[in-house]
């Protein structure tokens, strides 16, 4: 069937109108794309993906909500350019990457977890690490949480110890209980050489271990021949 000479006037209008230089204007010419273009139609999927990137945060949430409508949830598309917002150098794109993933990445996508965990691990901002959280908990579904834990084990040896600290922090607000990878992780932090980290990675393991667990208990008894007095007293 042959869009109307009408339909289509109205339809460039609107992708033209996401290029106005007033916020407004963008945000409104996003709802308006959601009436006038099917789902799934890709030019307009990237025109809506093209707004991640806009400098106003109300046009990117906008956004993020036309795409999880108008694309289908997934869309390697659409999660290339998810995954290049959690590159980007400004904080706030950083954070609606993070929006988008829960409402257009599916659970157990295994492309888009370790863009995640760069952000939940190493992000310099607060914000972006908190709002992190969440989307790797929705990724890590079923095999994906294996390289969920993974991802953050890598990091309990990292050179940079808020990194280090951040993983113990994710071990334990993540809740991955009785996780044979979690606890060995968080274990390894009760050695570290700082004791921000060793506290925090002590309060994961209270948090995804039961009292009494061998593997806790084993690695425990070992640290106390630690040489180092620090360790062995905590």
């Amino acid at each position: 069937m042959m869009m109307s000479t009408g339909g289509e006037q109205t339809r460039s209008e609107i992708l033209l109108r996401l290029q106005d230089p007033h916020g407004g204007t963008r945000k409104t010419a996003l709802s308006a794309l959601l009436q006038a273009f099917a789902k799934g139609n890709r030019q307009a999927i990237e025109a809506s993906a093209s707004r991640l990137l806009d400098n106003d945060a109300f046009v990117r949430d906008a956004a993020v909500q036309a795409l999880s409508q108008i694309a289908d949830k997934g869309d390697a598309e659409v999660l290339r350019a998810v995954t290049s917002c959690l590159q980007n150098s400004d904080a706030s794109i950083r954070s609606t990457g993070l929006q988008a993933v829960l409402l257009i990445a599916e659970p157990g996508d295994a492309h888009t977890i370790p863009a995640v965990a760069c952000c939940l691990l190493e992000d310099a901002d607060p914000a972006v690490r908190d709002a992190a959280l969440p989307a790797m908990a929705w990724l890590a579904d079923g095999t994906a949480k294996e390289q969920a834990i993974a991802e953050i084990a890598a990091r309990a040896s990292h050179s940079d110890l808020q990194v280090r600290e951040a993983a113990m922090n994710a071990i334990g607000r993540l809740q991955y209980k009785h996780e044979k990878g979690a606890i060995l992780a968080a274990a390894a932090g009760l050695a570290d050489s700082c004791r921000c980290v060793r506290e925090t990675a002590l309060w994961a393991l209270t948090q995804i271990t039961d009292k009494g667990d061998a593997i806790v208990v084993s690695i425990v008894i070992e640290l106390l021949e630690h040489q180092d007095w620090n360790i062995r007293c905590l």
